[in-house]
């Protein structure tokens, strides 16, 4: 049993509960594994089309899905302080059945879930380079391997021809199952009938170039309530932010938007340097009726600025960003985000009305994608996590009077 792990099953049996800042490091210790293998299935070296923005999805999605084998992990472990009769165990008898259900959990799942993500993360990239060339091969055909060991289910499909936008490729692209070795390969045969009767786990129903997902759902979500699944999925993406470099740099892409540059440095600068984050310049993007968020925070998220003249513009500001920034053209994989207020054009500001009219806007329900709020005010900035203005705990703006 590693240390980490030790200390976490310690944890557990002493208080019942492990500390947050144990339950991130074993958190990390999945992230880091499942992120490999998305480097490791889907590089610029190995593709024609790499395609960053979906990269950034997969290491959103396995950050949740490492979340939330956490949580299985630990109410696995939970379920062995006491024994069926109802004795508590003492640590020794604990630690025994722990290591079995580690063994489990961080060795034996974990290997099977890196591979998985290396082959959808594979499929991903090799159906971004299809794309390419559907106006010679406009067809896509599912193959086996063709040996014993291909699933009856799998079998059926095997030389099943459809077009590559057809619906049937959102649910049904390999690998259709842990280990599948299904693939597909690009055609100009023309399409064949779908057989029926083919049935998948539902968490299998994935296309991850569309979807954006290396886990399109897991069993480690089996028995969770709405609230409990929406406080991991926060703890996700929390944990995630704070594995982002913070050094405080601006950076700039090499065509980046000219519409307010100097503003946008202005504020990329001070909101960096006082808050640590690392903010990009983004690139200039010509998409009709669309609006170019300005900045890309922690090599992760959007982040757009607002320049208000009112604390009423934060009502309408809101709106507007969710409106921008959940564009399929701007976030083709509605990814949380950043607001970037600018406030120096308020005159006679009250905070009050800027807490106020935050606390209408965002609440547990409300304004689910927004990660967080910079705020810049006469040359100072602050962060704001959504977490704290769903607790009201608007105490970091104080640093801004």
């Amino acid at each position: 049993m590693s240390s980490l792990v030790e200390k976490y099953c310690r944890a557990l049996f002493d208080e019942h509960e492990v500390p947050e800042e144990i339950r991130q490091k074993l958190w990390n210790k999945y992230f880091d594994k499942l992120s490999t293998g998305i480097d490791k299935g889907y590089n610029a070296k190995d593709f024609e089309v790499y395609d960053k923005e979906l990269v950034k999805a997969f290491k959103t999605n396995i950050a949740e899905f490492s979340a939330f084998k956490e949580t299985s992990f630990r109410n696995s472990l939970h379920e062995l302080l006491t024994t069926e009769d109802g004795r508590l165990r003492s640590w020794n008898d604990f630690k025994t059945e722990a290591l079995k259900v580690s063994g489990d959990y961080n060795v034996r799942w974990l290997e099977t879930e890196y591979h998985q993500t290396v082959a959808n993360a594979n499929m991903a990239g090799k159906w971004k380079d299809f794309e390419r060339d559907t106006d010679l091969y406009s067809n896509v055909k599912f193959v086996t391997v063709a040996d014993g060991r291909v699933r009856p289910e799998h079998k059926v499909l095997d030389g099943v021809v459809r077009p590559y936008n057809d619906p049937f490729w959102k649910t049904h692209l390999p690998p259709l199952d842990w280990g599948c070795r299904c693939n597909v390969i690009q055609t100009d045969e023309e399409p064949t009938e779908v057989p029926g009767g083919v049935q998948l786990k539902l968490e299998f129903e994935n296309n991850p170039a569309q979807s954006g997902k290396i886990f399109n759902g897991s069993v480690y979500e089996k028995g969770l309530n709405g609230k409990e699944k929406k406080e991991i999925a926060d703890n996700a993406i929390r944990w995630l932010e704070s594995t982002q470099k913070k050094d405080g740099k601006v950076t700039f892409a090499p065509n980046y938007d000219t519409n307010d540059f100097n503003r946008n440095k202005y504020i990329a600068e001070v909101c960096a340097k006082q808050t640590g984050f690392n903010f990009h310049i983004r690139e200039h993007v010509e998409v009709k009726h669309v609006t170019n968020p300005e900045y890309l925070i922690g090599d992760l998220l959007l982040g757009d600025r607002k320049s208000i003249k009112s604390s009423n513009g934060i009502i309408t500001q809101i709106d507007h960003a969710k409106k921008q920034m959940l564009n399929k053209f701007v976030n083709p994989h509605k990814m949380p985000y950043y607001i970037v207020w600018d406030l120096d054009a308020i005159e006679n500001i009250e905070w009050s009305e800027i807490t106020n009219n935050l606390s209408r806007k965002v609440t547990k329900t409300r304004g689910t994608k927004i990660r967080g709020m910079f705020f810049h005010y006469q040359g100072k900035a602050v962060y704001l996590p959504r977490e704290n203005i769903v607790k009201r705990d608007y105490s970091v703006l104080e640093k801004l009077k």
